[in-house]
């Protein structure tokens, strides 16, 4: 039953390695791609199964916020975190998913691979 409820939680984890491993370089650009559909997933999963949680859901909102700063890093514009990080928190609290690292993620794409 306790597996059950880490399923989405793998499909966390398994976008965040992707996406930090596109964004050091050790994996190709569709990394960056395969992540945002693993962070899709991971929600839709939990609520398929009915297995969401409190855990699941900050676990998914450090990822975003972890990848999407690293992202700012990588196009050197990491003072814009001081901007979009409590954004970002202020729409977790507000029970709003809106994923900055999602918009990032394709900003990244578009800059680092064109």
């Amino acid at each position: 039953m306790r597996l059950r409820f880490a399923i989405p939680s793998l499909f966390t984890f398994t976008g965040h390695v992707l996406a930090i491993g596109w964004l050091v370089g050790v994996f190709p650009w569709s990394a960056g791609l395969l992540a945002l559909v693993f962070d899709c997933l991971d929600g839709q999963v939990a609520r398929r199964t009915r297995t969401t949680s409190e855990f699941g859901a900050l676990y998914d909102w450090a990822v975003d916020i972890t990848v999407g700063v690293l992202i700012l890093q990588r196009l050197h514009i990491e003072w814009l975190a001081v901007v979009i990080v409590p954004f970002m928190a202020w729409f977790h609290l507000k029970k709003f998913h809106f994923s900055g690292r999602t918009v990032l993620t394709f900003i990244a794409l578009l800059v680092l691979h064109s």
